[in-house]
């Protein structure tokens, strides 16, 4: 018995080994939206932020299995190589839409300075920025850009931001960011897991402006569009201290935030959604960044059953306040003025629903704004926030931000 056991034990590890191989490349095919799927997103995200590991991992395994005899081992490592596999090959496939958007030669209108920071590749296997930290950025935390009164208690609210400039010897390029977290217009706050993309863009010459814009309870939809337009206004008038062009702050955000961002960039003008002390300032933007934001809250509300945000945000459900709904979705808000738009989603996003945000990239073709839409295949949401720096599908986001911003520097 004593020599038995050993041989039962290592036959458990390898079936327990092949099965959790076969699990691992199941999770890229796993679509997210009911509670036991919502369970395995920690798990899909780290699957699908590793993927060429798990490729390498499952090939492994099927070599070894081809060793050893063993079918069961070739063949889950085989199967889970395979779909890793496939589904980096799929994130990174280059689409077309800037050649839609900008037309066939829209590299070319990227300036020559700029062009030389960019890279072609969506992704690279051997990483050159991703393993290796870009130089080390200025950073500044807790910056106020703006004070509200609060008449109540006589004392001011103060707005805080964190401001990325390029690195000694990087020349700014002229162009700002200004980033909404996300946060479903309720949690978090500035600075939570975004460091890596921001000091990669601060490496690209760009400053960063990382905003803490007021929460539910605390204010409601009108005074979050409100702060974004602050932030707007304040960098504009401290444009020269930070080396950037009035006519080049980008707005943009995750989630929650790349909602805010987009209806802050297509309202600059809007009665309701502007705060009075802000009625004869400039809040236009050149352009605006949605990485899964929602733009459409009645659908967004409806793909999440009894959403609590959005009904706390906006007062109650769309049948009850449609107008509030109506006003609060940039859908609506869609017209030939609008900036040019980067909308950025993965088609397994459980909370933002994938037909909402292409039925507004087709609005915004309609109404002849430059839009470009990134859509990739079996990624979640908030897919950049893990591992962003390995992340096929985070890199890849990134070379199109990263394009996008270097033709809001063309002429």
């Amino acid at each position: 018995m004593q020599n038995t056991n050993p041989h039962k034990r290592q036959d458990l590890l390898a079936w327990l080994s092949t099965l959790l191989t076969l699990g691992t490349g199941a999770l890229f095919f796993v679509r997210t939206g009911s509670p036991l799927n919502r369970g395995l997103y920690l798990a899909k995200m780290l699957a699908t932020a590793l993927s060429p590991l798990v490729a390498l991992l499952g090939i492994t395994r099927m070599l070894r299995g081809m060793g050893s005899g063993r079918r069961a081992p070739q063949i889950a490592g085989g199967a889970s190589g395979a779909l890793a596999l496939l589904y980096t090959w799929r994130v990174l496939t280059q689409h077309t839409g800037f050649e839609r958007a900008f037309g066939p030669h829209w590299r070319d209108k990227i300036p020559p300075a700029q062009a030389a920071r960019t890279r072609r590749a969506r992704w690279l296997w051997y990483l050159p920025q991703g393993i290796s930290p870009a130089p080390k950025p200025r950073w500044t935390r807790d910056v106020i850009y703006w004070k509200l009164p609060l008449p109540e208690s006589n004392t001011v609210r103060p707005l805080l931001c964190d401001i990325w400039q390029p690195p000694a010897g990087v020349k700014p390029s002229g162009l700002a960011l200004i980033y909404c977290h996300g946060g479903s217009w309720r949690y978090l706050n500035k600075d939570i897991g975004t460091r890596p993309i921001f000091r990669y863009l601060a490496a690209q010459g760009h400053v960063v402006m990382d905003i803490a814009y007021r929460l539910w309870p605390e204010t409601d939809l009108y005074g979050m569009v409100g702060d974004v337009k602050r932030a707007i206004v304040w960098l504009k008038a401290n444009a020269r201290q930070f080396g950037v062009d009035p006519a080049r702050i980008v707005v943009s955000g995750g989630s929650a935030g790349g909602h805010l961002a987009l209806l802050t960039a297509y309202t600059p003008h809007h009665p309701a959604l502007t705060p009075a002390d802000l009625c004869d300032a400039d809040t236009t933007v050149r352009a605006v960044v949605s990485f899964y934001g929602a733009v459409d809250m009645a659908a967004t509300y409806k793909n999440v059953p009894g959403n609590p945000e959005i009904g706390l945000l906006l007062g109650g459900s769309p049948d009850e306040v449609p107008d509030m709904y109506a006003l609060a979705s940039p859908i609506e808000h869609v017209g030939p003025e609008c900036p040019p738009t980067l909308l950025i989603q993965g088609t397994h996003d459980w909370y933002m629903p994938l037909e909402a945000t292409r039925a507004m990239y087709r609005k915004l073709l309609d109404a002849g704004v430059p839009v470009v839409y990134a859509e990739f295949p079996q990624t979640d949401h908030a897919f950049d926030l893990v591992l962003p720096r390995y992340a096929p599908a985070a890199r890849a986001a990134r070379r199109d931000l990263d394009h996008f911003l270097a033709l809001m520097l063309a002429d």
